[in-house]
């Protein structure tokens, strides 16, 4: 991703959250997402600036954290009975 492509991004959040990152947030920021998607990093920010109330991080933009439960398969506990369970 370009300085340019990058800014672009840093933009709608500014306008989003109505806050200005400092030259050196902005260098923190560039260098940990340079080596995104041009397109995913575009859209994680549309998902975040739809969800969130304050300012993301750097691991929010990346998006980690929701990848590591995108395969997640909800149990079934049709057929437990919990009548059986007992707390001390």
């Amino acid at each position: 991703m370009t300085k340019i492509e990058f800014m672009e991004g840093i933009s709608i959040l500014q306008d989003n959250f109505n806050r200005k990152l400092s030259v050196s947030q902005l260098k923190l920021y560039y260098e940990n997402l340079k080596d995104m998607n041009k397109e995913r990093y575009l859209a994680n920010i549309n998902e975040i600036i739809k969800k969130s109330t304050f300012m993301p991080t750097i691991a929010e933009i990346r998006n980690e954290s929701r990848k590591q439960f995108s395969n997640y398969e909800q149990r079934d506990y049709e057929d437990i009975d919990f009548n059986k369970f007992y707390v001390n």
